[in-house]
């Protein structure tokens, strides 16, 4: 008898007791609080990698573009925005051959609501990147197939490395606006508030190519139009454009 009750004690006194139970759920949520920023932070570099892998994919296919079409940057070649394929980033396709390097970035990021499949971003209001409108013409062609002469050659824009020529771009209501932004465009118009569209996803930046096809972001910079004006317009104007934050 006197056995089997020390056994029972020994056996009794391997469980955890509620305090020290307690102590360990703590102590685990203590680290996880630790390590969750460190992972968020972690995620979003790795997110910050990936767009920029694919944004270099997309200036080696523009370059591969100008050099098959006499120096010509992609214009649109349809008068219809269903037309995917024909739209600028999907005459740029051609070359990479896969959609999901346009798409991934807001996909990731900036998700849209209502929209789970990776595959509904391939469409002009929900792509991942914006081109400058000041120098690839979008307005398409008309209903008679007859092309616009207003495509951009490479070498007739000023000062081709400090001019934009494709960004981050927003898309849907953005958090901070009322209007509605076109993922395939960050110009609008000059001389508005609302000149640029570009998305500062990216730590306060938006990753950016310029024409002459070097990769490099711009900072947000509240109040700033001259900035914009400056190096998205395609010709010399009054003040120079000034050199990007890379």
């Amino acid at each position: 008898m006197q056995e089997s009750k020390t056994r029972l004690s020994k056996s009794s006194g391997s469980f955890f007791t509620l305090i020290e139970l307690l102590v360990v759920i703590a102590i685990i949520a203590i680290l996880a609080g630790m390590l969750l920023p460190a992972l968020n932070a972690a995620k979003k570099s790795a997110q910050k990698t990936s767009c920029i892998a694919n944004m270099k994919n997309i200036s080696l296919g523009f370059q591969m573009y100008g050099d098959d079409y006499d120096d010509y940057l992609p214009s649109t070649q349809t008068y219809t925005y269903n037309d995917q394929d024909n739209l600028w980033y999907g005459l740029v396709n051609r070359y990479i051959k896969n959609t999901k390097i346009f798409t991934e970035c807001r996909f990731r990021t900036r998700p849209l609501p209502d929209l789970n499949k990776q595959s509904d971003y391939w469409y002009y209001t929900r792509i991942s990147y914006g081109c400058n409108l000041s120098i690839l013409y979008t307005q398409g062609i008309n209903a008679s197939n007859q092309y616009p002469d207003k495509a951009t050659r490479r070498r007739e824009v000023y000062k081709p490395s400090l001019k934009v020529l494709m960004a981050d771009s927003r898309a849907g209501n953005y958090p901070d606006s009322t209007k509605t932004f076109q993922g395939w465009t960050i110009l609008a118009s000059f001389g508005s508030s609302t000149t640029y569209f570009a998305d500062y996803r990216h730590g306060n930046k938006a990753h950016t190519i310029a024409v002459d096809g070097h990769l490099t972001y711009m900072k947000h910079r509240p109040g700033d139009m001259n900035y914009f004006y400056n190096n998205y317009h395609k010709l010399k104007v009054s003040t120079e454009p000034k050199p990007f934050d890379d």
